[in-house]
């Protein structure tokens, strides 16, 4: 669990100064793959005795909502996550709903940045045609690449290797092929799924 208090002044055009003052706590907690995003908004409030109204507890459940469709590490949407808004401490009329949205971000933020996360990466199914002669080289390149070798299937002097890939280690595999089999080497390759890599 992570806490975050958010408390600023800002000058107005008027001259007038606006104070937003709001505190949240957040806990995060990872889902099993495929499982999806979700947010759980039903905060206790602080202090004592008071109730969020619709716009705060409009404003706590989409201040949790805004990390899920940027995270912290990579700007990408989150996955596979649970986040949960435990606690709130209201300060009178400092605590507008934006100053509320912003805490619960701030401390969503935190929880993820401290429970640590992976980066999901395009898999793509990949085919590798090469002569024979330099498929040993070949194959070596593609593990080095982190590549996970499925199987191969050869055809009079050539050898298709069959992969999946993650595609940001396929970004100018083309020339780095042919160098290795003297211009003869193909690929292609198709986008299969999101996964760590």
């Amino acid at each position: 669990m992570v806490e975050s208090l958010f408390h600023r002044q800002i000058d107005q055009p008027d001259g007038k100064r606006l104070e937003m003052k709001a505190w949240a706590r957040v806990a995060v907690k990872p889902l099993v793959r495929g499982a999806g995003a979700t947010v759980y908004a039903e905060p206790l409030a602080r202090p004592e005795g008071l109730a969020l109204n619709l716009a705060q507890r409009d404003a706590v459940a989409s201040g949790a909502a805004d990390v899920l469709d940027s995270g912290p590490m990579t700007g990408s949407p989150l996955q596979d996550l649970a986040v949960e808004v435990v606690e709130v401490e209201l300060f009178g009329g400092l605590s507008s709903p934006q100053a509320l949205r912003i805490a619960v971000a701030d401390a969503a933020r935190k929880a993820i940045v401290q429970a640590g996360s992976l980066t999901l990466r395009p898999i793509m199914t990949t085919e590798v045609v090469a002569p024979d002669s330099d498929v040993g080289v070949v194959m070596g390149d593609l593990q080095a690449r982190r590549a996970i070798i499925r199987d191969t299937t050869t055809l009079g002097e050539m050898t298709t290797i069959h992969c999946d890939c993650a595609l940001d280690r396929l970004l100018g595999y083309i020339t780095d092929l042919r160098g290795m089999t003297r211009g003869r080497g193909q690929f292609t390759m198709s986008f299969n799924r999101f996964d760590v890599a």
